[in-house]
């Protein structure tokens, strides 16, 4: 899909770009190895030989990088935003975003697609278990993809603004699931179910973004046996705020010991159902 291409192509931007050291964006002067990879200028400091090729640092600049560095924000917003001013040869000035409504034919009937939320600036920590990076939004799906592979699911929303995602989850005292879901028209979230020690079941979904970001997105998490369900519903909020404080304040998906056993009926799996939807 071409949305999905788009905001390959920005990652990869990002991941070309990138200080090989800090994985940080690098800011003029950049600097290169005798073969030309470049490194930032912090980094170059640290180290006497390149990471990748182990030759040593040259005086040289990497002039590309310094130009890449500086038009990347555009570059990333003209590919996820086609109809944004700056693909507007006529004009000079940025002016403000425009979402893009896409439509396309399927089956013969027309689906209205939306570009995905603009890449956020800053860093977000990952919430993968223990892991205790703190990256780029660029360097995120890079991250999860080769240290938490196994707890990372990419699609495509299921519907028009709409993602369903079902696992099955044993029931434990002591227990937490953390996953990593990266939907190409949504963004990447992070979604986490936790059972403490006295059985008590806690989920909520965040959005590797800011809170500003995640008020275009409501979360549903239904909790449900053959018997009975639990149903929870909320608006997406930053992983930046740690789902611990969010479990400790109530502030997600609550189900108590009682509620769960009647709810399993002797059984020790459960089944979990996350829906994103993307408000108008």
């Amino acid at each position: 899909m071409v949305e999905e291409m788009r905001a390959k192509w920005c990652e990869d931007l990002e991941e070309l770009l990138q200080c090989p050291v800090c994985f940080e964006r690098p800011e003029s002067p950049v600097k290169q190895c005798e073969r030309g990879h470049h490194i930032c200028n912090v980094c170059k400091d640290l180290i006497t030989e390149c990471p990748l090729c182990k030759c040593r640092f040259s005086n040289a600049r990497s002039y590309l990088a310094e130009e890449l560095s500086i038009k990347l924000d555009d570059i990333k917003l003209s590919l996820l935003h086609p109809m944004h001013s700056l693909n507007n040869r006529g004009r000079n000035s940025v002016g403000s975003q425009t979402e893009t409504n896409v439509v396309i034919a399927k089956n013969g009937s027309k689906i209205t697609k939306r570009a995905p939320p603009e890449a956020p600036k800053g860093k977000f920590p990952c919430r993968i278990g223990t892991c205790v990076e703190t990256l780029p939004h660029g360097r995120m799906i890079p991250h999860i993809r080769f240290y938490h592979k196994n707890k990372f699911h990419e699609s495509n929303c299921t519907s028009e603004n709409m993602y369903q995602q079902v696992w099955e989850m044993e029931y434990y005292k002591n227990v937490k699931y953390d996953l990593a879901i990266r939907v190409a028209e949504m963004g990447l979230f992070f979604m986490h179910i936790k059972i403490d020690d006295n059985g008590d079941l806690f989920g909520v979904v965040q959005i590797v973004g800011t809170n500003y970001i995640g008020k275009e997105f409501n979360y549903e998490l239904k909790i449900m046996s053959s018997q009975r369900i639990s149903i929870f519903k909320d608006k997406v909020c930053s992983c930046v705020t740690s789902p611990m404080s969010l479990f400790e304040n109530i502030d997600c998906l609550s189900i108590n010991h009682k509620d769960m056993t009647r709810m399993i009926a002797g059984s020790d799996t459960f089944t979990c159902i996350m829906i994103l939807t993307r408000l108008p």
